[in-house]
């Protein structure tokens, strides 16, 4: 512990973008191990029970948030770590699975705008979901759930450096992203992306 402390050099110069780009969850259940962190870092990969994997959220964009309090207490430090964010419309399918998700236990892994990955989570610690919703008052008001990930007691938010196993369900999806890296949409064969600008767009598609 003597030697923990080291410089903070300025950031003059470097980035530092606000937000997070992508969600991926997964339930607890579904996974059969997680590499133990080490430094605050886990380092290989997740795994998963067959026919198993994370699937992708696409949120209302610039509403998911991380936010991690520290909190001290005579039994010691722990965090109070909350993951927040917005889905718009409220549709009977999606309800029902975000009933159901209430229920269950998680681990959660997002990217934010600097390019980092974390896993939020562990399957000593999992994080838990709530949700409410909002009909709006008006036209110009979101008819939306606003959720939470959420965890209380010692710190399990990590970065994360390993593959990523995406659940199956028949043919790969087309991920549709910005060229920062945001993700914009994850498309399903037959599903058609419609963008609407005034503007000119070049398009790229990778393999």
């Amino acid at each position: 512990m003597a030697d923990y402390l080291q410089n903070i050099s300025s950031l003059s110069g470097l980035t530092n973008i606000g937000g997070l780009i992508e969600l991926q969850i997964a339930r607890v259940g579904d996974i059969d191990s997680i590499p133990d962190p080490v430094d605050g870092a886990i380092f290989g990969d997740i795994v998963f029970q067959p026919e198993r994997g994370f699937v992708i959220w696409i949120v209302t964009q610039e509403s998911p948030k991380m936010v991690s309090r520290s909190r001290n207490s005579q039994e010691g430090a722990f965090k109070d770590n909350q993951l927040t964010f917005i889905i718009p419309k409220d549709e009977s399918v999606t309800r029902r699975m975000l009933e159901l998700a209430e229920q269950d236990s998680f681990i959660v892994l997002f990217k934010d705008s600097n390019n980092k990955q974390k896993i939020f989570g562990t399957l000593e610690s999992p994080v838990y979901f709530n949700f409410d919703h909002e009909s709006g008052d008006g036209r110009g008001s979101r008819n939306q759930y606003s959720c939470s990930f959420v965890s209380d007691g010692p710190d399990n938010s990590f970065f994360y450096d390993g593959s990523i196993q995406i659940a199956p369900g028949g043919p790969l999806p087309a991920i549709v992203r910005w060229t920062d890296g945001t993700l914009i949409a994850v498309l399903q064969p037959g599903q058609t992306l419609l963008v609407d600008s005034d503007f000119e767009h070049d398009f790229e598609v990778i393999e």
